[in-house]
């Protein structure tokens, strides 16, 4: 956390959206009544996001500034719950490349703060990093569930929505800091 802020806390907040998609997003989709089997869907656009973007990402990555893309992947997770809730609560087909590009976006927070480690560290240092990253990431992993799910019963049905936010906003303002202190 010290010596690479903006990497973990990247780590961190894809730690709580992974496992929040995972576990709750078919849990909203029947919240706000959509079918069993459209619920589902929702979470095949996510992970069809994850697959198909990452090695464009990747690319992307080795092109651009990493930093950069990582905030423009932050603020894409900002504007990606209320975006994909507007269109799920309108009974729109554009759900699904918004929850797509969503899923790829917040993914890639994962992606490409690796991305940044490999840059900044060699060796065992690369190893020691990459294996702190890895922890921060699993231990978010196992508070994304508890907290995502009293979201969700805090302000239902649109709690997970305004937590996802939430984690969001945090990870682009740290970010931000940072990067205005690098600066």
């Amino acid at each position: 956390m010290r010596e690479a802020p903006t990497v973990a806390t990247a780590a961190i907040a894809v730690g709580i959206v992974d496992s929040a998609f995972f576990t709750f997003i078919p849990l909203y989709g029947l919240r706000i009544g959509l079918s069993h089997e459209t619920a589902i869907t929702l979470l095949t656009a996510v992970l069809a996001g994850n697959v198909v973007l990452q090695i464009p990402l990747g690319w992307f990555a080795d092109r651009v500034s990493r930093r950069g893309l990582l905030l423009a992947l932050g603020l894409v997770c900002c504007l990606g719950p209320a975006a994909a809730g507007a269109a799920l609560s309108a009974g729109s087909l554009a759900a699904y490349p918004v929850l797509f590009v969503w899923g790829g976006a917040a993914f890639g927070l994962y992606t490409v703060a690796v991305t940044m480690l490999g840059e900044r560290y060699r060796g065992g240092e690369l190893a020691a990093a990459n294996a702190a990253f890895v922890i921060v990431f699993e231990l978010a992993n196992l508070v994304g569930p508890p907290t995502a799910g009293w979201a969700m019963e805090t302000w239902s049905p649109n709690g997970l929505m305004v937590w996802m936010t939430v984690v969001a906003v945090g990870f682009v303002m740290v970010a931000i800091i940072r990067g205005l202190r690098r600066a």
